[in-house]
């Protein structure tokens, strides 16, 4: 299984778009949030971290760009480890409605299912 800094720069576009979304969703970032967030700086390289970051802002304007370029994630390892992180994350403190409603619509967009490979929702 890859690790989330094996990923290519559009899978963690990807990944960090959808980040964003989750963050937004719950109104403010919690400490335990800015924490996993920081894990995945980390483990992606804080310098590559931060370029994707920017390029997010950037290209991804909205919710829909955001839904378009995860939908544009093809690789079924690249999702599931997608999932899983962005489930982490989320979950580092409470996962509110809104952030369960995007990670349901990701799942079933990327067609996963409960319990397979990383995925751990």
């Amino acid at each position: 299984m890859r690790r989330v800094g094996e990923l290519e720069d559009r899978q963690l576009l990807a990944l960090i778009g959808l980040l964003r979304l989750v963050v937004r969703l719950d109104g403010a970032a919690t400490a335990p949030e800015l924490a996993a967030v920081d894990a995945l700086a980390v483990e992606i390289g804080r310098e590559r971290f931060s370029v994707l970051l920017e390029q997010s802002a950037r290209e991804l304007q909205n919710d829909e760009d955001v839904h378009l370029v995860a939908i544009g994630v093809e690789d079924p390892d690249a999702r599931a480890l997608i999932f899983a992180t962005l489930f982490d994350i989320a979950a580092a403190d409470s996962i509110l409605a809104p952030e369960s409603s995007l990670l349901e619509w990701l799942r079933q967009q990327w067609s996963l299912k409960p319990g397979a490979g990383p995925y751990r929702g």
